[in-house]
């Protein structure tokens, strides 16, 4: 009984309706070892002791210099679980990736080795990342699930998402510096860099109306329920809000 009191709630959680799926009373969704979740809230954190303590004092910075995001992301629908981890580094030292339905991790990979002056510092990638989040809250970009091989891959992804990742990642700079020649050295670095993605701005619904309609009529079966466009073989996941 003290460990089932030990992963529960003692009332009914106040952000339970979120998470239909699960007891309103799970606290951590029922894994307390991996997760923490003192208030309730939709960031959380995952790691050693001192890794959360670091984390937390790094998003205690964030919050300071960009306090709408943070407020758009702490009382969002989804979770968001912020870790250290020895992969998923998309190149910019970390990245934000689908854990499964309505939670997301961003990702700070550990023991990165800095090769040069351009390296980004752990609370600069955690400020990229934490844009990329943002982005899937305001549906710039989404994930897509092909079910057949669990593979999950970026959606409605392009490089304007990733110039302005760089750009708040340079607010928390050791340097900083917001001025045109330096912004403009961030915007061509992050264009060459990903010029394999879309260069024109793209978003979940701009590309939806590309993949599921043709001559408005909606192919393979797809069906929107509010939160994903699903066919036979695919997922895509998008902010409902």
């Amino acid at each position: 009984m003290d460990h089932e009191l030990m992963t529960m709630w003692l009332s009914v959680d106040r952000y339970a309706d979120k998470y239909p799926f699960i007891s309103p009373y799970a606290y951590c969704a029922w894994n307390p070892i991996k997760l923490t979740d003192p208030d309730g809230v939709t960031i959380t954190y995952s790691g050693t002791e001192e890794q959360i303590t670091l984390l937390k004092g790094y998003m205690d910075r964030f919050k300071a210099r960009c306090p709408q995001q943070y407020n758009l992301l702490n009382t969002s629908a989804n979770v968001y679980n912020v870790q250290f981890t020895p992969e998923n580094d998309d190149g910019s030292g970390g990245s934000f990736t689908y854990a499964s339905d309505g939670h997301f991790n961003v990702n700070i990979k550990e023991n990165r080795a800095e090769t040069s002056s351009d390296s980004y510092t752990d609370i600069e990638v955690l400020a990229h990342e934490l844009k990329h989040a943002e982005q899937y809250e305001k549906r710039q970009l989404g994930f897509k699930i092909i079910h057949s091989t669990g593979i999950v891959l970026p959606y409605a992804y392009d490089q304007q998402d990733e110039i302005d990742a760089a750009i708040q990642a340079e607010l928390f700079a050791p340097n900083s510096s917001m001025n045109f020649d330096n912004l403009k050295k961030i915007i061509n670095h992050t264009k060459a860099k990903y010029n394999s993605l879309p260069h024109d701005q793209i978003n979940v619904f701009q590309q939806n109306n590309k993949e599921v309609t043709n001559g408005g009529k909606i192919e393979n079966n797809i069906t929107i329920d509010g939160r994903n466009a699903i066919s036979k073989s695919t997922t895509i996941i998008y902010n409902k809000n």
